[in-house]
């Protein structure tokens, strides 16, 4: 069984192995994969529904893959989604594979910025400006 806990400002998804409270993110380019696939997610980030199941999923190999830590995965990407997994199939470092999940709301500048510098442990502007290129992802 998969938990998940919401208040006002905070998403949370307990993670299975160690079952601490984490956020889980889906990192795209213009609603679309950026890191392997094809797939459109334009509908489902308009209605919030859940995604099409995918059976017999594999880390890296087949299903939705989300992370803990989206710094990693920015490469090609201009949006960051908070997302809502329905179970979590398997694991590897950041990256969880699940079988389906919805999104829960794009992030804006702001709540990017805040992410960025929570998942780098950043402590000062100085080094967050040091860390952290120009380049944050927005549409």
């Amino acid at each position: 069984m998969l938990w998940v806990y919401e208040s006002k400002e905070q998403h949370f998804t307990m993670n299975p192995k160690t079952k601490e409270k984490i956020k889980l993110y889906k990192v795209l380019n213009d609603n679309k994969s950026c890191h392997g696939g094809d797939f459109n997610y334009s509908k489902y980030i308009k209605s919030k529904e859940w995604l099409p199941e995918i059976k017999e999923v594999i880390i890296c190999k087949k299903g939705y893959h989300l992370t803990s830590i989206p710094n990693k995965w920015l490469g090609k990407a201009n949006q960051i989604f908070l997302v809502e997994p329905k179970s979590i199939l398997g694991i590897e470092d950041d990256k969880v594979v699940v079988d389906t999940f919805r999104f829960v709301k794009e992030l804006n500048h702001t709540e990017i910025k805040k992410v960025l510098k929570e998942d780098a442990n950043i402590k000062s502007p100085e080094e967050f400006a040091k860390t952290i290129s120009d380049t944050i992802p927005t549409k």
